[in-house]
């Protein structure tokens, strides 16, 4: 329906409206906790490209180039990171 936006509109859809209802009405319980969200991102982010490249070495996963960007980055699809 979206082309090669299909992954990152979906990803922004269930997550993004996830993550904006909690900034908007628990932001005042997630900032004594700012460290550890940024933490937790953080280590994520070095992590994604590890599990990435080991499920597409087995073939566990591939992702569809009509429905991304198709551009890696660390390994990962950029859509990923998002």
């Amino acid at each position: 329906m979206w082309g090669n936006y299909s992954y990152l509109v979906s990803i922004l859809i269930f997550a993004g409206l996830a993550i904006i209802l909690e900034v908007v009405f628990g932001f005042h319980l997630l900032k004594k906790y700012l460290k550890v969200i940024g933490f937790v991102i953080l280590v994520s982010l070095f992590i994604t490209p590890l599990g990435e490249a080991v499920a597409f070495l087995m073939g566990i996963w591939v992702y569809n180039p009509a429905a991304t960007f198709y551009k890696a980055f660390l390994g990962a699809e950029l859509e990923t990171y998002v």
